[in-house]
């Protein structure tokens, strides 16, 4: 992964306190600290509490794409993306591609949403560790996706599905009451209501 930081001005404020990209792994660290640019600091950096993005402007670029920091919640979204305002992208997430969210979604903790012709809308909640990548995905109507569910390409949730633990969905169409947990890998299926897998 590739890091060239944009910015060298503070671009969040958490709790009242100034935070900047620092040069060296993009890693946000306080404007008043004294930290060497030979220090690398972690891109996602483990910070909590009140987020106010105080900069509008792309402020990192990653292998070639440039992100600015959402105004609800701080996360980095790529100015290839379309995430409306209502949409909560916490701070440690990361959404690039063609993407398009919309509605009271909420993505949290440490999720990244990457790809081709992604649609997330309505009350989803995606948190944890979870990945949606890949292309074709559309999730709406109280999906909830947590912990270290991967969903892959042509998946197609809606109308409460839960996705969580370590399950891996490709080519899936869920919709009404499923549950999907543990280690499972779906491919090539479709479930309608009242599912446990």
């Amino acid at each position: 992964m590739l890091i060239k930081v944009l910015s060298e001005e503070a671009v969040i404020e958490v709790n009242n306190r100034k935070y900047h990209h620092h040069k060296k792994g993009g890693g946000l660290v306080p404007v008043s600290a004294n930290i060497a640019e030979s220090i690398f600091i972690r891109l996602i950096t483990p910070l909590s509490g009140e987020v106010k993005v105080l900069s509008k402007k792309p402020v990192i670029e990653i292998d070639g794409v440039k992100y600015h920091r959402h105004p609800n919640g701080g996360g980095l979204v790529a100015m290839t993306t379309q995430v409306e305002r209502s949409v909560l992208v916490g701070l440690n997430v990361l959404i690039s591609g063609n993407v398009m969210i919309t509605g009271h979604v909420r993505i949290e903790d440490y999720v990244q949403i990457s790809g081709d012709n992604i649609q997330i809308s309505d009350h989803a909640h995606i948190y944890g560790h979870a990945r949606i990548i890949g292309d074709n995905i559309h999730i709406s109507d109280r999906v909830e996706i947590r912990d270290y569910a991967w969903i892959l390409s042509d998946v197609k949730l809606a109308k409460n599905v839960l996705v969580q633990n370590d399950a891996q969905l490709d080519k899936v169409d869920a919709t009404d009451e499923v549950w999907i947990t543990g280690q499972q890998i779906l491919s090539n299926c479709t479930l309608r209501g009242d599912h446990v897998v």
